[in-house]
């Protein structure tokens, strides 16, 4: 059987197999009868149409979001090694109501948009700021599918510049974004070391006890030096725990019960 007609095939046995379920109360339909009627909405919908089919051993998570809204996370395989798209389906009215699937660009239009995406860099009076002489710095643009967008990445010795631009349906380009991939990088290092740190601190001896009772306590925390972070479990303004941890050698240093 030809490429075609297979797929004319396939259609015609999710078409069978969306009447069936959907004849079904939503009520009275088990939830892998509501899981079949989720992945041959989606895996029909225009958004994965030719996309789904590029993995052929696809494997999925399905799973209600809220009511009649259910989701599936779609993945290449088994061993989930890439993450290849969403969706969600009323399953009441079998409507979808949201659907992505990070698609590159065809080579057409990658060859097209290209040089455009450059002039629209090159001309934008922020990224000329920023770059002082853009001929100093080396360039590197490609697409980025999994934002959907292009991103033109400027370096000069440690300095670096990402300029993300966006196209619209009528490929009108403009620049979206302009930043400092290291600032980023940075923030993120900073904000892992904060988890980290109430995850340390939340082992701490005698915590279950001094949140014992309270719902509604926030933490906060401050770096004391490189390694060393301070948390503090407070309901309102009173301190229901306090700790030191050390985020580098995965350490409680010290840890006090509000009040002691």
């Amino acid at each position: 059987m030809n490429t075609t007609l297979k797929r004319l095939a396939i259609a015609g046995l999710v078409s069978l197999l969306l009447t069936a379920l959907v004849i079904l109360p939503v009520g009275a339909q088990s939830e892998e009868q509501i899981r079949e009627l989720v992945l041959a909405a989606l895996t029909t919908d225009p958004e994965f149409v030719g996309w789904i089919d590029q993995y052929p051993d696809f494997d999925s998570d399905v799973y209600q979001i809220d009511g009649d809204i259910w989701q599936a996370d779609f993945y290449n395989d088994e061993n989930r090694d890439e993450w290849i798209g969403y969706g969600q389906v009323d399953i009441a009215s079998v409507e979808v109501t949201e659907a992505f699937a990070p698609r590159p660009l065809d080579a057409e239009t990658y060859q097209a948009q290209l040089p455009k995406v450059e002039i629209v860099v090159l001309n934008d009076p922020e990224v000329l700021a920023r770059l002082g002489d853009p001929l100093l710095w080396d360039q590197y643009t490609d697409f980025n599918r999994w934002d959907q967008v292009w991103e033109v990445y400027f370096v000069r010795g440690i300095e670096a510049v990402n300029v993300s631009v966006y196209s619209n349906e009528n490929g009108r380009m403009t620049v979206e974004g302009i930043y400092n991939p290291n600032d980023l990088a940075r923030n993120d290092e900073i904000q892992a070391a904060r988890d980290e740190a109430i995850g340390l601190a939340y082992s701490g001896e005698g915590i279950d006890v001094a949140l014992e009772g309270y719902d509604d306590w926030t933490t906060y925390v401050e770096q004391v030096e490189d390694t060393r972070w301070s948390v503090s479990f407070n309901a309102g303004d009173q301190e229901l725990y306090f700790a030191l941890v050390d985020v580098e050698t995965d350490e409680v240093l010290m840890t006090q019960v509000g009040g002691e």
